[in-house]
């Protein structure tokens, strides 16, 4: 058997445009999003994990909330960076 047949093999993006090149970023951009935004989800709940098994010590109360506020911040600066290009679009649009 041949340990090659079995890795899947990426196409090249047929790219005759401009506007075929906008879509393949906008594609791959909306990728990362999703992988960021499940990765900022899963560190949102560890934080809160993390803040529930504290114990009531102080120093780990304050770093469980340090890192459910950076969760947080995480999920809002994707969103609006998100929420950008649309933002640009209807500013440039006539």
């Amino acid at each position: 058997m041949n340990i090659l047949n079995l890795v899947p093999v990426a196409h090249a993006a047929n790219i005759d445009s401009v506007a075929d090149l906008v879509q393949l970023v906008t594609n791959v951009a909306g990728y990362f999003s999703t992988v960021f935004y499940i990765l900022a989800g899963v560190f949102l709940i560890l934080a809160a994990f993390a803040y529930l098994q504290s114990g009531g010590e102080e120093k780990k109360v304050a770093t469980a909330k340090q890192r459910v506020i950076y969760a947080a911040v995480a999920i809002a600066v994707a969103i609006l960076s998100s929420s950008m290009r649309l933002i640009v679009d209807s500013l440039l649009t006539v």
